[in-house]
């Protein structure tokens, strides 16, 4: 038996699953995309379809066949509301005792396909 014939699923096809201190999202194939906790520490939800990853330190999207759709090339990526999310390019988080605050860095909006929205 495999790690993932242990988990209950509970008929979902996807499960939050912690390992190692990182959270990711694990298919019933094996399948598993890391994923980055919300702003209130939770794991973060599917928002319009996609959830946001933290791969080398960058945040990009991937959608519930945790196949990704927008490459980790942002330094901080809200999730996509009314087919936009506001990006951060050379951004860093100061954190703080309970929570953390950006700093510095060029925002952006983009739409699902990456593309960045004029102002």
């Amino acid at each position: 038996k495999t790690f993932v014939d242990h988990l209950d699923f509970k008929g979902q096809d996807l499960k939050a699953v912690r390992l190692q201190g990182q959270w990711y999202y694990v298919r019933q194939d094996g399948k598993a995309m890391p994923v980055m906790l919300n702003e209130e520490g939770n794991v973060d939800a599917f928002k319009e379809g996609l959830a946001r990853t933290r791969l080398n330190g960058k945040v990009g999207f991937f959608d519930q066949s945790l196949e990704m759709v927008l490459e980790p090339l942002y330094d901080y990526a809200f999730p996509f509301h009314n087919g936009v999310a506001e990006i951060c390019l050379g951004c860093h988080e100061l954190a703080s005792d309970d929570s953390s605050l950006l700093d510095g860095g060029t925002w952006k909006r983009i739409d699902r396909t990456g593309l960045v929205l004029e102002e």
